[in-house]
Formats: C-alpha cells, structure tokens, sequence
C-alpha cells in the first residue's frame, strides 16, 4: 500500500523552492521559472508547502527584477536628461 503522504507532494517542489530561493539571492530571471512551475503544480498539489513556497518566492524574485529595472531605467533618464546638458554647455563653450 502507498504512502498517502507521498502521494499529496509533488515531485518538483524541491526544484521550484530551490529556483525561488535562487531568484531572490542569485539570478532574479528564475523567478519566473520559479512561478510558473509552481502556479502549475499548485493545481495538481495544493497542500504541498514547498512548492508553495517556491512559487511566493518566485513571485517576490520576479517583482524584484522588475523593480530593479525600472530604478535601472530612471538612473539612465536622469544621468542621460544631466550629461545631455552639461555637454550641451560643453559644446557651446568651446565653439
């Protein structure tokens, strides 16, 4: 007879904990990875922590790489909108 226990984890939880944890310390794209395997086993193994886990991890990477991209973008704004005129000076001095 099997385990009920094993029966309600899934065979990838250990994979997406361990890609939403890596999503926050290493790699912010296997945040992504992280969430959609886990979105996908969360229909099939609801009650499985780890996978639960790895898919709030993931979700937590993802908003991550998307807010350090944006603070990414507003630095290239804002130096490029600073230099532009500072050259612009530079170029009307020296003619």
């Amino acid at each position: 007879m099997a385990n009920s226990q094993s029966d309600n984890k899934s065979q990838n939880g250990t994979l997406i904990l361990v890609l939403g944890i890596l999503s926050l310390v290493l790699c912010a794209p296997l945040g992504i990875v992280a969430w959609v395997m886990g979105q996908k086993e969360r229909k099939l193994y609801p009650d499985d922590s780890m996978v639960n886990t790895g898919w709030i991890l993931g979700i937590i990477g993802t908003c991550l790489l998307i807010l350090s991209f944006l603070i990414l973008m507003a630095y290239i704004l804002f130096f490029g909108v600073l230099f532009s005129g500072i050259f612009k000076e530079l170029i009307k001095s020296n003619i």
